[in-house]
């Protein structure tokens, strides 16, 4: 806890000096005609309330004054400093009685009001008009009129601005990574990709700092980078091997930047980093730790990239559709939507979807060869649902086709759950995409799902038939 110095001024009680040592270190009280001001710092409520009790039972508050103004900021997250305050009628049962009173009797309660303000004192009781107005002396104040105003110093021409969070959000095989490798390898080797006009800057080749969880360094990301055209030079990692990273190691990830000074962070995927003790679906949990590395990045002034996958559901805008806290999507200045374009048979987009920091620009078009990354033409008529429609479609196909392999499996004879799930994977058929197709025939009573008689085994197997178990473990339709 912060110290803060003990100060006594007059009071119209006495009208001499006087002098206080709380038990606690914490208390700065100003006794002033009549209205005494505690003042505790980084303290709990239990705490703030054995300084009242400590106060009152020395004999420093007397009946009929004011009230009692009481400022502090807990260790919960607030904005604004709590100011509390306890009416006449509380102070002075509590002056009658002050030995019977302990910190527990201080506990909240409704009647009690709690206001959250600039720092302002309050009384419940009525003012009186000879006391002195309080001066406030807050040294964080800033009047906006002394603001330097500066322009937005882009990185990428009004699509992403340097010292800037940002996201690419799509579905797995959107060409997420692809797309942020291709950035980094050009950033690299001086060049940026292309602008609302299709025109591709020239630019000091810069460091960049690629950290992928999910692909292998040796035989997916160094070479993916390679084809790729970048300055391999330029281009750093840290070894997650010899010790996995996540963003509570902040003081790692500064190291890193100090050493390098790149123009480009780039982490792939984010639910990768945020921390085994961080549940990535709860805001006051994903903000503190994204909260510093994004200052970390204006700080330092670099673009950090963030991969993210897509949710579940199909419905929605995509601004909701990144996996996670929607808290993630707020502390991001820009985002971009990736996946295949639904009006070009081969053709892939990059789409903003979030610009905080100025207008949306157009989407810009991509195709993905063994070759690597090629910018296509600029598209100003895509949408969102180019995207979103795409992927829906394709999932439903998918899904399709699933359902008639099941249909075939099951036809001559019923199968064990776990023989299932091994010849799905051997067809190509996705278990997420296994468990679609065996819900959407379990509900529409084509399929059912048993347990055999005396085992502890489940099969699959048609509606309305019965079924035969050899002595083998072979399954049979009657």
């Amino acid at each position: 806890m912060e110290q803060i110095q003990s100060k006594a001024l007059q009071t119209t009680e006495c009208g001499d000096q006087v002098s206080h040592q709380s038990k606690c270190d914490n208390l700065a009280a100003e006794e002033r005609r009549g209205q005494l001001s505690i003042v505790c710092t980084k303290g709990t409520e239990q705490e703030l309330y054995q300084i009242l009790v400590d106060t009152f039972i020395s004999g420093k508050v007397k009946p009929g004054m004011s009230g009692i103004v009481v400022e502090v900021e807990t260790d919960r997250q607030i904005s604004d400093p709590e100011v509390i305050a306890w009416n006449k009628q509380k102070l002075n049962e509590l002056l009658e009685h002050p030995n019977k009173i302990s910190a527990a009797d201080w506990k909240p309660s409704r009647k009690f009001k709690t206001l959250v303000s600039e720092g302002l004192p309050y009384t419940l009781s009525e003012p009186n008009p000879e006391l002195p107005q309080r001066e406030l002396q807050e040294p964080d104040l800033i009047c906006m009129a002394d603001v330097e105003q500066l322009d937005v110093a882009w990185w990428w021409n009004k699509y992403i601005a340097i010292g800037s969070m940002v996201s690419f959000q799509g579905d797995p095989g959107a060409g997420k990574s692809q797309i942020a490798g291709s950035i980094g390898a050009m950033t690299t080797r001086g060049e940026r990709p292309p602008d609302a006009n299709g025109k591709r800057e020239k630019c000091e080749p810069r460091n960049i700092l690629l950290i992928n969880g999910e692909d292998a360094l040796n035989y997916t990301i160094a070479p993916r980078l390679d084809r790729a055209g970048a300055d391999m030079n330029r281009a750093f990692t840290l070894n997650l091997e010899k010790d996995p990273l996540d963003f509570t190691q902040i003081e790692r990830i500064e190291n890193a930047i100090k050493q390098i000074n790149p123009i480009l962070v780039i982490f792939d995927p984010i639910q990768q980093f945020l921390g085994a003790g961080v549940d990535m679906h709860r805001a006051n949990e994903v903000r503190p730790v994204l909260a510093r590395l994004k200052d970390l990045a204006a700080r330092y002034e670099f673009v950090c990239i963030m991969v993210q996958h897509m949710n579940k559901y199909g419905g929605g805008k995509a601004q909701y559709r990144g996996l996670g806290s929607i808290d993630i999507s707020a502390i991001m200045r820009a985002q971009f939507l990736i996946g295949e374009n639904r009006n070009v048979p081969g053709g892939r987009l990059i789409l903003p979807i979030k610009n905080s920091l100025g207008e949306l620009q157009p989407a810009q078009g991509f195709t993905i060869s063994d070759e690597g990354i090629t910018w296509t033409d600029t598209d100003w008529d895509a949408t969102e649902q180019d995207i979103l429609t795409q992927a829906n479609a394709k999932e439903g196909t998918a899904l399709n086709e699933a359902m008639i392999w099941l249909r075939e499996i099951i036809e001559d004879a019923p199968v064990w759950s776990t023989d299932l799930d091994v010849k799905a994977e051997a067809a190509g058929i996705s278990a997420r995409t296994l468990s679609r197709a065996r819900k959407e025939m379990k509900d529409s009573w084509e399929i059912v799902n048993k347990k055999a008689p005396g085992l502890n085994k489940w099969y699959w197997a048609k509606n309305h038939t019965e079924v035969t178990f050899a002595t083998s473990g072979g399954l049979d339709y009657v």
